[in-house]
């Protein structure tokens, strides 16, 4: 497996390039940019119409999706270059992943979300919660804090 990752001494790195383009049919010319740039794809998303928080270049919503790719540093560099340049994309990010990520390629959409756990309320406060105090008892505390 190794060796899928190196040619001719250079070692090919994962990525994750996150876009969003004005229609659906941009992602044929963005795929046809990545092919040109010899990076190699890995996995595609299913594209998803999104309504822009903020207007991009006058666009209020585009087609989110993400592409894992594998290349070598500097075709990534001239991959980022043509994106940058090509109108129907509205924005692009592209992330380096570690090599482990892409071992067990999972879409991230699905990925299930770890779940928020409570966490245990010391005993020491507990024991301090625990003890009730009678009216008459009360009543002397304010007045010991009122002297």
């Amino acid at each position: 497996m190794e060796d899928s990752f190196k040619k001719e001494g250079v070692e090919k790195k994962n990525y994750e390039l996150a876009f969003l383009v004005k229609e659906e049919a941009a992602i044929d010319d963005l795929k046809r940019i990545v092919r040109q740039s010899e990076v190699e794809i890995q996995l595609e998303s299913p594209l998803k119409k999104v309504n822009l928080a903020y207007k991009i270049k006058n666009i209020g919503e585009a087609y989110f999706g993400f592409l894992r790719l594998v290349s070598e540093p500097a075709s990534m560099h001239s991959l980022a270059r043509d994106l940058r340049t090509n109108p129907a994309i509205v924005r692009f990010l592209v992330v380096s992943l570690p090599k482990e990520e892409m071992a067990g390629i999972q879409s991230p959409m699905r990925r299930e979300r770890p779940i928020a756990r409570r966490m245990p309320i010391p005993k020491e406060v507990v024991r301090q919660q625990a003890k009730p105090l009678s009216n008459e008892a009360l009543e002397r505390k304010i007045e010991e804090i009122l002297q």
